[in-house]
């Protein structure tokens, strides 16, 4: 349609400047490169049908002038307009990768920060953990103890320590080796889970001590749990992790009450001194102060 106009422009040739849509409409529509190449083969043949439109029934001539200065003009304008589109072109690239760029920086530190609080929750299970039986360690439940003793004391509840330590362990460990120290432990740790509340606290606090802390829970109360406990450890030995045979042991039991002026520190020491006279008294036994 364009070329049409070109050719019967009229005698001022205005139609004509309806080609310099041309350029506009290719360098738009596709990409930059092919749209100059539209736009330049669409101004040469416009150049040739200017140059034979005096010969063309229903015509007009076109001076040499216009056709250079009509020709500079289109060149000019498919210049100027593939010059801004490859400058979009090229901005929109920056822009996608600096998105890009950012996308794998957010991406790398939400990675970072997943690892960080990965890492921060073993740290915090490994300072409050006790590595072979998943108990908590003594200052874990030092704190533990501590922030019950704080609630019991405002609400005036009663809670029940117990310190538990096994009889003969160091025997355990130099006739049948320390791997199997070890299996007393774990097996020992087991039991005392399978007897215990979920809002009771168990820790173990030393080689062979265990400390255990009963909320909610008053002498007479606490009296036949730690029956159950004894029980169960005098009925269910631990298992040799070589030759699975059976490890019978016992263990003894020193029980407290928490008292008006209590803290953590003079609490389990009186659990302590509890569990010294239960081993005076002949062991696998509990004995309450």
């Amino acid at each position: 349609m364009t070329l049409y106009l070109v050719t019967f422009s009229g005698t001022e040739h205005a139609r004509s400047l309806w080609f310099l849509t041309v350029p506009l409409t290719s360098i738009m529509l596709l990409p930059p490169r092919e749209g100059t190449a539209w736009s330049v083969g669409a101004i040469a043949i416009a150049c040739a049908l200017m140059f034979q439109a005096g010969s063309l029934e229903g015509a007009h001539a076109y001076s040499s002038v216009f056709i250079v200065r009509y020709t500079i003009l289109a060149l000019m304008t498919t210049g100027v307009l593939c010059w801004s589109e490859v400058l979009l072109e090229r901005y929109q690239i920056q822009l996608q990768n600096q998105n890009n760029a950012l996308k794998a920086e957010r991406d790398h530190l939400e990675t970072e920060i997943v690892q960080r609080a990965a890492l921060e929750e073993e740290l915090r299970y490994l300072a409050t953990t006790d590595s072979l039986t998943g108990l908590l360690n003594r200052r874990a439940f030092m704190a533990a103890l501590a922030g019950e003793l704080t609630r019991s004391q405002r609400l005036n509840t009663p809670l029940t320590v117990l310190m538990i330590d096994i009889d003969h362990f160091k025997q355990i460990n130099d006739s049948l080796g320390h791997p199997a120290g070890d299996a007393v432990l774990v097996h020992l740790s087991h039991l005392l889970q399978e007897h215990l509340r979920s809002i009771d606290k168990l820790g173990r606090i030393g080689g062979e001590e265990f400390a255990i802390m009963l909320v909610d829970t008053p002498a007479d109360a606490a009296e036949i749990v730690v029956g159950r406990l004894l029980d169960a450890i005098r009925s269910r030995p631990a298992e040799h992790p070589e030759n699975h045979r059976p490890i019978p042991f016992t263990a003894s039991i020193g029980c407290t009450q928490r008292h008006l002026d209590d803290d953590e520190l003079t609490s389990l020491s009186r659990a302590d001194r509890a569990l010294y006279a239960a081993k005076q008294d002949g062991r696998n036994r509990s004995h309450w102060i």
